[in-house]
Parts: structure tokens; C-alpha cells; sequence
């Protein structure tokens, strides 16, 4: 892909969020707090080289809204406090082993910078929210039942066997007490859900082969298990619980509508100011050279 491309693609989805804090110059001196300001103090030291509350402040301001809440707590800065601190850690150890002065690193700074202006253009430019009113809101969930709708789900554990008369002991053997989960660790066939004492966790009809559907939807839970058989073997079934179908009304869906009606409206405000600069730009390319 084009560099300037997947800058593009890339800045849809940033805020912007810087990927680090300034810090200090390669041989890391300790920084100089002016005297007249607590906003330059450090607040934490790794090496010699300070994080002030300036720095800290910013990377507050550009954890993007819908996070940013979980930031301003006593927690959450002493959490996100943390945060500076590993990578200025991290970063003194990069930079002592030499990769900042690497051809790679380099690359991955130039292609850094044009996702910053691109990102920040992004900011100027478009607006951080796009208005959705209740009333489009409401005719999108009305036009689009099935994604406010769950299916019924159901929790299932397995053993798959070779056999007809393996997969009948082994109903015999859990009627009379033998845990499923150890037969499915020494027998079942299937490496996956067998390390996992035969639990494959939920599913939803179309999931499954038919005859392991059929199976694990006609059989209730807590009951003795079914058996299957398809093109893999022999299915030991139990089903464990049940999830009935269920759907989310509008009022619980609304805000979750409205800021994805709000991202849509962003995106094509992007789109179309990126076809007026196109219009204006001299473009070539040619897709064969990929």
C-alpha cells in the first residue's frame, strides 16, 4: 500500500493520540523545572529524564472522549502516570541499544510525521461530532431489527470419539458419575475442547455442523448427554446452560445508534473533502506496479 494511503486509513481512526510524551534528548539529561510554575516540575524521574505535568496534562487532553473518563479519577491518572513512566523506561533502554539511530527507525519517523499532520489536518478540519437527532435514531433501529436482536445461544461441553459403542460408554460412565471434563482431557478427539475438559463455550445455530446443531438444540441443560454423529466422529453432547433470544429496545440502543450515525457522518465529510482535494490535485498511479 501507498505510504500517503494507509496514512489516510490510518488517520480515520485517530483523535489524534500521540504514540509517547516528549522526552528528554538522546543522552536523556535531566530536565531543568522552571522555578516560577508547577506545570514544568517533574512528576516522576526514570534515569535522570522527568515527566512534568505538563507532558502528563497533555496526553490527558488527547485520550480521545470516550475514554477520557476513565482518566480523570485519582485511579486512572495514577494508572495512566504509570503508563508514562514504562515507556519512558522502555525508551531510554531502545535508545541506549542504539535504534534511534537505525534506518528503520528512520522510515517509521518519517511515516510517523505525515500520519500527525494528516491526523491533525483531520482535526482542524472535521468536526470532532457529527449531531444524529432521536427521530434518525429511532428509524435506523426501526429499518435494522436484526442487529438489536440476539439469537438463543446455548453453553456446551463435548467428548468426540472415533466409535458408536465409545461414545455410549462414555454416556454410561457420566451417568454414573464420572466427570465429563476428565473423560474429555484422556478421550475426546478434538485437541481443542479436550484440553478444555471438553468446553466449547457458546454457541448459535449455523455454527455448528447439522447433525451437532440438531443435537445440542433439541437436548436441555443438566440432562444426560446425546450423541451425534457427523464427519468427524462421534459427539458426546451435555448441554450446560441457556441464553434465550433476547433484543436490545430503543431506548438502551439509542446513544450506541447515535454515535455510530455520528462516526458515519464524520467519515463522509472526511470522503468528501478528500474527493475536493483529489479534484484539485495532479494524481497518478498505476495499480499493476503492486
Amino acid at each position: 500500500m501507498d505510504r500517503r494511503n494507509f496514512t489516510m486509513a490510518l488517520a480515520l481512526s485517530m483523535a489524534i493520540l500521540p504514540c509517547a510524551h516528549t522526552f528528554g534528548a538522546d543522552k536523556l539529561p535531566a530536565k531543568k523545572a522552571s522555578a516560577t510554575t508547577t506545570a514544568a516540575a517533574p512528576i516522576a524521574t526514570v534515569d535522570g529524564a522527568s515527566i512534568t505535568v505538563d507532558e502528563f496534562n497533555a496526553r490527558l487532553k488527547a485520550i480521545p472522549a470516550q475514554y477520557a473518563a476513565t482518566f480523570q479519577t485519582k485511579e486512572g491518572k495514577a494508572q495512566l502516570l504509570e503508563q508514562l513512566i514504562n515507556e519512558q523506561v522502555l525508551l531510554n533502554v531502545a535508545r541506549r541499544s542504539g535504534l534511534d539511530k537505525t534506518t528503520d527507525f528512520k522510515t517509521q519517523m518519517d511515516l510517523a510525521k505525515d500520519q500527525i499532520l494528516v491526523a491533525l489536518y483531520i482535526r482542524e478540519n472535521i468536526p470532532q461530532s457529527a449531531p444524529v437527532s432521536e427521530e434518525d435514531a429511532l428509524q435506523f433501529y426501526k429499518a435494522n431489527p436484526a442487529q438489536f436482536r440476539s439469537d438463543e445461544r446455548r453453553y456446551v461441553q463435548q467428548i468426540l470419539v472415533a466409535t458408536d459403542a465409545e461414545a455410549n460408554g462414555i454416556v454410561t460412565s457420566i451417568r454414573t458419575g464420572t466427570p465429563m471434563d476428565s473423560i474429555a482431557k484422556s478421550k475426546s478427539l478434538d485437541p481443542g475442547s479436550g484440553a478444555n475438559g471438553g468446553y466449547i463455550g457458546w454457541i448459535t445455530k449455523g455454527q455448528t455442523v447439522p447433525e451437532f446443531e440438531q443435537a445440542a438444540f433439541s437436548n436441555k441443560p443438566g440432562h444426560i448427554p446425546v450423541v451425534a454423529k457427523s464427519q468427524f466422529g462421534y459427539h458426546v453432547i451435555k448441554v450446560l446452560e441457556i441464553q434465550p433470544e433476547s433484543s436490545v429496545d430503543f431506548p438502551q440502543a439509542k446513544i450506541a445508534i447515535q454515535n455510530a450515525l455520528s462516526t458515519q457522518k464524520r467519515q463522509a465529510l472526511l470522503a468528501e473533502n478528500v474527493l475536493a482535494a483529489r479534484k484539485k490535485a495532479k494524481v497518478t498511479s498505476d495499480a499493476s506496479k503492486l
